[in-house]
């Protein structure tokens, strides 16, 4: 059984005036939320990343948010600096923040092994050690119902507002809400990702589609499906069976894709055209 995912990206639009700047700051708070987080991450290494993905959050949350039962948390001017920081936002920060030191250690480790895999076999080795960022660019996932509630093509959003965080309602356009719909009736939508890129506003909504099996055949009897991607060219689609014969093939040009990548290309050389870089 394989698990399949997959990622919907849809525009908000319709915004009422000024919620474009109450977004960007909505996510540079929790970009340095996330900053400061990982900080917290990197001084308590040793008793943080060895817990259990379920026990991370709670020990993160007990060293920065002040509660009643933990009225002299570590890290006390968390509270000060991110002020009523909804509990799912934060939470979201810590995942964010974790897994950035974890995937940076993975890294590291993966590189220490080649290298000393390459030194040992006589070669030298000239690749660099990966590096650290404190300040990532993340963008915030939106938990359901707490922070995001979606009815129909209207998007509530628990944004950074006049210092707080309130809910604000936007739209997405009918075309993006067909391919929501499409993948939600093949899948599950998950929490979405509030996305800001080239000047504009997005929710990336992944989706887990269903379990996909493949039935029981004889060897003999299978039949294999390649793919080769070519870089300008398209791809080529074998069909072959188990002893190599080519049953059919499929040229497909991706024409559509080429395209669009032809018409971000064509946008990037007016902008440099324009402003003398090109």
């Amino acid at each position: 059984m394989i698990d399949r995912t997959g990622i919907i990206k849809t525009e908000l639009v319709h915004m009422t005036k000024g919620y474009s700047r109450v977004l960007k700051d909505t996510i540079a708070v929790c970009r340095d939320a996330v900053s400061y987080l990982i900080h917290v991450v990197c001084d308590n290494h040793a008793s943080i990343l060895p817990l259990s993905s379920n026990e991370q959050i709670p020990a993160m949350d007990r060293l920065v948010h002040h509660t009643k039962d933990n009225p002299y948390p570590a890290y006390a001017d968390f509270d000060l600096l991110f002020y009523k920081m909804p509990s799912y936002v934060r939470r979201a920060c810590i995942r964010t923040a974790i897994g950035h030191v974890q995937s940076h250690e993975t890294r590291c480790d993966d590189y220490y092994k080649d290298r000393d895999a390459e030194i040992g076999r006589g070669h030298h080795y000239t690749k660099m050690e990966p590096s650290f960022c404190f300040t990532p660019n993340v963008c915030p996932t939106l938990y359901r119902k707490e922070v995001f509630r979606l009815d129909g093509s209207r998007v509530s959003i628990k944004a950074y507002i006049h210092n707080t965080w309130d809910w604000i309602e936007l739209a997405i356009p009918k075309r993006d809400m067909k391919s929501l719909g499409k993948a939600s009736s093949h899948g599950t939508l998950l929490n979405p990702h509030l996305v800001h890129r080239y000047g504009k506003f997005y929710l990336h909504f992944p989706v887990k589609y269903d379990h996909t099996g493949f039935p029981d055949v004889l060897l003999d009897e299978r039949k294999i499906l390649s793919v080769d991607l070519g870089i300008t060219n398209g791809a080529v689609c074998s069909l072959m069976d188990s002893s190599g014969t080519v049953l059919a093939r499929e040229f497909s040009p991706f024409r559509a894709d080429t395209d669009r990548i032809e018409h971000i290309i064509g946008k990037i050389r007016r902008a440099q055209a324009a402003s003398g870089t090109g």
